[in-house]
């Protein structure tokens, strides 16, 4: 896909940065889960229980993976 996103912390908010999308605030919805301008985020840990990826669901695409580089 090609497709980057950046995340960090911004005054207590968790923020994510894409080149077409810009940069949103997402919304804690559950425990790993954040919702934002149409779509879904959801975090996902490896073995060590560390963050290795997210999840991107919308109405259209569903679960479509991105991992931690």
């Amino acid at each position: 896909m090609g497709a980057q996103y950046s995340l960090w912390v911004e005054r207590g908010r968790l923020m994510l940065r894409q080149r077409r999308l810009g940069t949103l605030t997402l919304i804690p919805t559950y425990p790993g889960g954040f919702l934002t301008s149409g779509f879904y985020l959801s975090f996902t840990d490896g073995p060590d229980g560390t963050v290795d990826g997210f999840t991107a669901s919308t109405a259209r695409a569903w679960k479509v993976r991105f991992d931690r580089q």
